[in-house]
C-alpha cells in the first residue's frame, strides 16, 4: 500500500497528513507532536509507520515552531506559553476533520515527544479531552522536573547553550511549572490508556520521576490497567525505533 504525504494550513496551523491510499473510510486518526526547537517533519518516521496500519496521521508544527516560527531560536522561558497554545490547537484541528469521511473522529490517539509528550499530557488533563489513547515519549507530566533536570545538567557539564536556553530566570521558571503542571491532578490523567517510553539515562526527563508518577497513576483504584511504563536501558533522551513500534502496537490495541 502506497502512503500518501500531504502538506496542509489549517486555521493557520502547518501539519503533514499521512494515509494510505486504499479507500478505506473511517481510520482512526493520531495526532503526533514534535519537540522543543522541531518540527512536523521530525515525526516522519513514527507518521509513516502507523499510516501503513491503516492509522489517518496528523503531524502538525508546535506553536511557533516549523514553518510557523517568527524568528530565529525559541526562547525558553515561554516553554509553557508554546506548550498551552499548542494544546488549544488540538480541538480546533479534530473539527477540520468533523467531515471528512476518510477520520473517525470518535477514535482518537495523540502522542508527543519531549514538549510533544508535554502537550500530550496538558491536553490529557483537560475535562473535556476527545482522545481514546496515548503515547508519551521521553516526556512527564512533572514539568518542575525537567527545569531542575536542565538546570543541574548545565551546571554539572557547563554546558553553555544549555544556559543559553534556559537562562536565569530557572525560579520563575520552577514556579510556573509547579503552578499548572499536569501532575498536580494525576486524577484528571486517569481513565484513558496511556503508555509511558522513557529511556533510562534520559538526562532531560529524571526516569525517577517518570516511576514516580507511574506509580501514582497505577495506583489509583481502577487505573492499574490503563497505563504502562516501558523503560530503555542505555537510552538518553532519543525517540529510538523500538519506542515507535511499541507505540504504533499501543495504538492498534486501543483504537
Amino acid at each position: 500500500m502506497d502512503i500518501i504525504i500531504r502538506h496542509r494550513i489549517l486555521k493557520e496551523i502547518t501539519l503533514l497528513e499521512f494515509f494510505g491510499n486504499d479507500n478505506i473510510p473511517n481510520k482512526p486518526m493520531i495526532i503526533t507532536y514534535h519537540g522543543l526547537t522541531g518540527s512536523k517533519e521530525e515525526k516522519l518516521l513514527m507518521a509513516y509507520k502507523l499510516a501503513q496500519k491503516g492509522f489517518y496521521v496528523v503531524s502538525p508544527d508546535a506553536y511557533e515552531h516549523g514553518e510557523r516560527k517568527k524568528q530565529e531560536g525559541i526562547d525558553f522561558n515561554r516553554f509553557f506559553e508554546i506548550i498551552a497554545n499548542t494544546t488549544d490547537e488540538i480541538d480546533q484541528i479534530i473539527n477540520c476533520f468533523s467531515d471528512n469521511e476518510c477520520v473517525d473522529i470518535s477514535r482518537i490517539g495523540l502522542t508527543g515527544t519531549s514538549m510533544g509528550g508535554c502537550i500530550t499530557f496538558n491536553y490529557l488533563a483537560r475535562p473535556n479531552r476527545r482522545i481514546k489513547a496515548a503515547v508519551s515519549v521521553v516526556s512527564t507530566p512533572d514539568w518542575s522536573s525537567i527545569i531542575t533536570a536542565l538546570d543541574l545538567l548545565s551546571q554539572r557539564i557547563d554546558k553553555q547553550h544549555i544556559k543559553e536556553i534556559i537562562g536565569d530566570k530557572i525560579t520563575k521558571l520552577k514556579d510556573t511549572a509547579l503552578s499548572i503542571q499536569p501532575l498536580n491532578n494525576p486524577g484528571s490523567l486517569c481513565g484513558i490508556p496511556i503508555l509511558l517510553l522513557n529511556g533510562e539515562t534520559d538526562e532531560i526527563i529524571p526516569i525517577d520521576n517518570v516511576r514516580g508518577f507511574y506509580n501514582i497513576l497505577s495506583s489509583i483504584p481502577g487505573n492499574e490497567d490503563n497505563i504502562k511504563l516501558i523503560t530503555y536501558p542505555n537510552v538518553g533522551h532519543a525517540e529510538t525505533l523500538i519506542m515507535i513500534d511499541e507505540a504504533v502496537n499501543w495504538f492498534k490495541s486501543y483504537l
